[in-house]
């Protein structure tokens, strides 16, 4: 299994990054999201 962390919370990674790696639960664990915008706090699927 990979673990990986993703850089960044913008619209990349919640709608195309994330969606992908969660579909692949048996093979990517995504560890840690870091983003530097403290403003956005939101870290759940896009709508």
């Amino acid at each position: 299994m990979m673990k990986i962390g993703i850089i960044g919370n913008g619209k990349s990674a919640n709608r195309y990054h994330l969606p992908f790696l969660l579909q692949r639960k048996d093979k990517i664990k995504v560890k840690t999201i870091v983003t530097n915008n403290l403003s956005n706090k939101d870290f759940g699927r896009g709508k």
